[in-house]
């Protein structure tokens, strides 16, 4: 991104013996906007100063650069009596010619004036970020200074270099508005992510079952959480139990999960089955990774697969090497089966919108659990992303 700007332009008188002051005209534009053929027009006039003698001066034509996709209209200007003369310069999608004009006759002045031309006002920031690290916002054309606008406004913020960055504690989608100083507006959008961070607050996790809601309850005096599993009775149970994430990466090495399975009476963990669901495999916990919401999209959604933890009475840590052979998506694709699954576990590692945990058996992983002869409490204790 360029930014041009109008030179002062300063006469410099050079021989005292000069009969006439001459001046770049206070008129001289110094933008100039381009036109749909990319095609501008700027003129740098010359004028006798008001009150001095007329006099014949000739002033030969320099430009920075030497060359370039523009033209003049010609090599030197000559200020007769009449008092004024003109150059026209035509950019050719040229951003900025400096034109310096030397005098040849006896005044010996040198004067000069910087035009600058510019196409439409645009902006086309770094579609994604996944860091703090500054990122340029790509604004082009219009007329500087810009002034710039985040909505919201409390993800990402602006530095005096016209660069942006994330503050890091909030991820989401940015328009980004850009308004140039003759209030031209552009917009672009950033989508913000952030590294996925379990939490162990209740209020951020959702469990869901077939029929009803069900709500963790903060641990006392301690951080983590706890569901009781609904009965056999109810009709209930636990099937999806899921922090939402969205706009986040997984970066790391593998998930961990601590917790504990206390239990009143002769429990039996029962898992929802279906007719096509003949698995006698007993009802497990496993981790589950999501992009978007449930559906049958193939790589939408991954469980841990085969790592898993029976349901029964103790205390347990689930960990998973986040290595696509460690998962498989809803179509039972292990996910380093080729390239079109891996790429599909890669996506979602890298678009996390809810992250958690499944109950079920050993066919259907998130079909649900209740339980009958007692009561069973999970309990979660720790969930992390290792290095």
């Amino acid at each position: 991104m360029s930014f041009l700007r109008l030179l002062p332009l300063l006469p410099l008188l050079a021989c005292a013996l000069a009969r006439a002051e001459v001046y770049v005209s206070t008129a001289t534009p110094s933008w100039t906007a381009l036109n749909a053929a990319g095609k501008g027009v700027a003129h740098v006039d010359i004028r006798l100063r008001p009150g001095t003698t007329p006099a014949n001066a000739s002033f030969v034509v320099e430009t920075i650069p030497a060359s370039g996709r523009f033209t003049l209209s010609a090599p030197r200007l000559t200020l007769s009596r009449a008092g004024s003369a003109r150059l026209t310069v035509t950019s050719l999608g040229e951003s900025a010619v400096k034109v310096i004009l030397r005098e040849v006759t006896s005044g010996g002045q040198t004067l000069s004036a910087e035009l600058n031309f510019h196409g439409p006002l645009a902006i086309k920031p770094t579609a994604v970020v996944s860091n703090t690290a500054p990122f340029d916002l790509g604004i082009s054309g219009g007329v500087p200074p810009y002034t710039l606008k985040a909505t919201p406004a409390d993800i990402l913020g602006f530095r005096p270099d016209g660069t942006a960055a994330a503050h890091g504690s909030k991820a989401g989608m940015v328009v980004v508005t850009v308004t140039d100083a003759r209030r031209k507006t552009a917009r672009g959008e950033v989508l913000v992510r952030l590294p996925a961070s379990p939490s162990l607050q209740a209020s951020n996790w959702l469990v869901r079952s077939t029929v009803a809601i069900i709500r963790p309850v903060n641990l006392t005096n301690a951080p983590g959480w706890f569901l009781d599993f609904p009965t056999v009775a109810s009709g209930r149970n636990v099937g999806y139990v899921m922090e939402a994430m969205p706009f986040r990466y997984l970066a790391g090495s593998a998930l961990e999960a601590r917790f504990t399975l206390v239990t009143e009476g002769p429990v039996v963990f029962d898992h929802r089955t279906a007719p096509n669901n003949t698995s006698d495999f007993p009802a497990h916990v496993r981790f589950l990774l999501q992009n978007g919401p449930i559906s049958l999209d193939a790589h939408g959604r991954w469980w841990s697969n085969p790592i898993a933890v029976k349901l029964q009475p103790g205390s347990f840590t689930l960990r998973v090497p986040l290595d696509p052979g460690q998962w498989s998506n809803v179509w039972g694709q292990v996910g380093d089966l080729d390239d079109s699954t891996r790429a599909g576990f890669a996506h979602v590692l890298a678009n996390i919108s809810e992250m958690g945990f499944t109950f079920g058996g050993g066919f259907f992983f998130g079909h649900g659990v209740r339980v009958s002869g007692g009561s069973a409490r999970f309990i979660l204790t720790g969930f992390d992303v290792l290095p």
